[in-house]
């Protein structure tokens, strides 16, 4: 679910938060939240990611090819206009899944879907993750990409 943080008291071990799909306040441990919260991301973060368009990603949604993300609204206890979309992880990797299957551009003579700028899976998670990655130059000039395991 959706949250926003209005306060954090660390010495208390307090998070208090307000639920948009409640429309309530809600209090939770602070040390727990670290754990298990995910980033919400923006939808121009998002189409800055998948290198789309933030108005491509935009049509998705209003004609129904990708399932619809939360929305924030304004804190002014109307409840009445919505706000921008605001993308889980797992959203993210539908959207992904999603543009993959889409040929940007021009067809491709054999057949195959060209889609263009779009990272891998494995260099969105390593994005959404925010974890390096890198990458070689093999012996044709290819940059290939390379990840280094987490140390813990």
């Amino acid at each position: 679910m959706l949250h926003k943080t209005l306060h954090v008291n660390r010495a208390s071990d307090l998070i208090t938060t307000w639920c948009y799909p409640e429309k309530r306040r809600a209090a939770y441990s602070w040390s727990e939240t670290q754990k298990n919260m995910e980033k919400a991301y923006s939808i121009t973060e998002v189409a800055f990611i998948l290198s789309r368009h933030r108005m491509t990603i935009d049509s998705y949604i209003r004609e129904g090819k990708i399932r619809t993300p939360q929305r924030m609204y304004k804190l002014d206890g109307k409840f009445n206009q919505l706000g921008k979309y605001m993308f889980s992880e797992k959203d993210i990797l539908e959207l992904h899944e999603y543009c993959s299957t889409i040929s940007v551009g021009r067809p491709r003579k054999d057949g195959l879907i060209n889609s263009s700028g779009l990272p891998t899976r494995s260099e969105l998670k390593a994005v959404l993750k925010e974890s390096a990655v890198m990458y070689i130059k093999n012996d044709d000039g290819d940059f290939i990409p390379v990840w280094k395991e987490n140390i813990w």
